[in-house]
């Protein structure tokens, strides 16, 4: 699947679906996994400007388990920037999830569990950023991406990333967060490793720009790495 109109996304596919044997080059969301018992495997990607390889969710409405991902080789990724009301993100990295390789922009009195990503390389060593999942409510009058109703649930738990290779540090900070009614909890590392070094906790995924490396903010909890 090739396009390179900005906003043109690769695959969106019902429950009980199968994705594999693909090349996917399109300048959004790769592949979006919006349904449950999903299968993703033996794919190559190539992330270009606009959107993430793996959409959790943007703002939609829907409860996702069961999904299992595997053999997945991100040969490239063209993404630059990743977000354009630079006065507003600065300060507020969790706005900037659009164009990490795993994205979360939001869902909607909805949950998602049970994803199993196995075996993913990605082999790009200008790695804009590698993980940014947010699950955010903002007040009445706020426009930037946010939920407006601050009570409702959304919730991702139970998320195994296992035998993930990164080339090289991303150049901006990985991030979880979710205030309000969201949540972000049981996700898990294991036999993650950047520049051929194992991770063994938050403080060694680290990225260029501040070396920090991971953030996880406000009602995050239980994030585990496995030898």
């Amino acid at each position: 699947i090739f396009s390179w109109y900005s906003g043109s996304d690769g695959v969106k596919v019902g429950r009980n679906s199968t994705i594999e044997n693909s090349f996917i080059k399109v300048n959004d969301d790769a592949i979006k996994m919006y349904n449950s018992n999903l299968v993703i495997r033996n794919n190559v990607l190539w992330q270009m400007t606009k959107g993430a390889a793996f959409q959790f969710g943007w703002q939609t409405v829907v409860t996702v388990r069961n999904v299992k991902v595997s053999n997945i080789d991100v040969i490239h990724s063209d993404a630059f920037t990743d977000y354009f009301k630079a006065e507003r993100s600065d300060n507020q990295p969790y706005l900037r999830s659009s164009k990490a390789v795993f994205s979360c922009m939001g869902i909607l009195n909805s949950e998602i569990s049970e994803v199993v990503f196995d075996g993913v390389r990605v082999e790009d060593k200008g790695l804009l950023r590698l993980i940014g999942m947010r699950l955010v409510s903002y007040g009445p009058g706020d426009r930037y991406w946010g939920n407006l109703k601050p009570d409702s649930r959304k919730m991702i738990s139970g998320i195994a990333f296992r035998n993930i290779e990164v080339a090289k540090a991303p150049y901006k900070q990985n991030f979880l967060y979710a205030n309000k009614g969201g949540s972000i909890s049981n996700i898990s590392f294991e036999n993650f490793s950047v520049n051929g070094v194992k991770s063994r906790g938050t403080w060694d995924m680290t990225s260029v720009i501040d070396g920090a490396g991971f953030t996880a903010v406000e009602n995050v909890s239980n994030i585990f790495f496995i030898d």
